[in-house]
């Protein structure tokens, strides 16, 4: 378990620091008209999770451990938004339609809501 909680801590760590980096060199690159550090994080991370999942289920490249630091680690901290999208196409890829269409409008029309209701609430507070 303790092995487990380091390559996830690293992975994870590494990812924090790429997000940093990445996002702050594309908005300063782009102009601060539009999220591009968020949208350049975003793409690069459904790029990397596909490219990561085929290598590690369909080639097994990626051991166990290495779909641990990356996968999870490194992309959890990089973007969450990667693994969503990675979720919702393997739900198409399954034909889940009714599955994909919750996880779709769970992620987005809920989460937008849930911002919403923080931002309401950190108001009140």
């Amino acid at each position: 378990m303790i092995s487990k909680i380091l390559i996830l801590g690293s992975g994870g760590a590494f990812g924090t620091l790429c997000r940093f980096f990445l996002s702050t060199f594309t908005q300063k690159t782009l102009g601060s008209g539009f999220s591009w550090g968020t949208a350049s994080v975003n793409i690069v991370g459904c790029f990397l999770i596909g490219l990561a999942w085929s290598l590690s289920i369909e080639r097994s490249v990626l051991s166990p451990s290495g779909r641990l630091f990356f996968m999870v680690g490194f992309l959890g901290a990089f973007t969450t938004f990667s693994t969503y999208a990675l979720e919702s196409i393997n739900f198409l890829r399954e034909r889940e339609i009714s599955i994909l269409l919750f996880n779709i409008i769970l992620n987005n029309l809920i989460g937008f809501m849930m911002v919403i209701l923080g931002m309401w609430l950190g108001r009140l507070l």
